[in-house]
């Protein structure tokens, strides 16, 4: 961060010598702008939410250059964490040219390009969860970092470049001798229960009867 500064390294030679000069030729001043890069990373649903098969998640870094000078973007998200329990459905893209991000590749794409100062970029690329039985170990854990670096061992709650998401699996829903319920059962019952009105309402019907002869 750049705190209170100006986000600007200025360096001034003066002279110690009465009357002395500096050399103009290699110049009296120096100026260094300062580049200095915010990254983040947000899931939707949010991170820590439970998901189930068939879920779609949306990912999106988002990269911001809060210096005074450009900054050359070098990072690395690795989601080999996710691809054990969910597929790609839709590849990383750039919300801006000066940033490119390539397709996932064995579990993995980069972020790359000059951010110019001032500038914010976002990268979003999305998933879906795989159908139960067909997954590892049902937690969704994504880390971005800077290339060449090592990422995270874990994720935990707060963290900004990452993301986890839990997967679990419905609970059966109320059951007949063991069967889940289905639209043909709804129907059935629904069909039984009409029957029953209507035998109720005959037997009433001839009760009032016999009653009057």
């Amino acid at each position: 961060p750049l705190g209170t500064g100006d986000g600007q390294l200025s360096n001034v030679i003066t002279p110690t010598s009465p009357g002395g000069v500096c050399d103009t030729a290699v110049g009296c001043t120096t100026n260094h702008l300062v580049s200095v890069l915010s990254v983040s990373k947000g899931v939707d649903p949010a991170s820590g939410t439970t998901v189930t098969a068939g879920k779609t998640l949306t990912y999106t870094l988002t990269f911001k250059n809060v210096g005074t000078g450009p900054y050359a973007v070098d990072y690395t998200d690795l989601l080999t964490g996710v691809l054990d329990d969910a597929a790609v459905t839709a590849q990383p893209v750039a919300s801006d040219g000066s940033l490119t991000a390539s397709t996932v590749t064995d579990g993995a794409f980069t972020v790359s390009g000059s951010l110019a100062a001032g500038a914010t970029v976002t990268v979003t690329y999305a998933v879906t969860v795989n159908a139960d039985g067909s997954r590892g170990d049902d937690m969704l854990e994504n880390f971005v970092f800077k290339t060449g670096g090592t990422p995270a061992g874990k994720c935990v709650t707060g963290d900004p470049l990452c993301t986890f998401n839990p997967v679990t699996t419905p609970p059966p829903l109320a059951n007949t001798g063991g069967l889940a319920y289905t639209g043909a059962n709804v129907m059935g019952f629904a069909a039984l229960a009409l029957f029953a009105l209507l035998g109720g309402t005959a037997l009433l019907a001839f009760r009032r009867r016999k009653a009057t002869e």
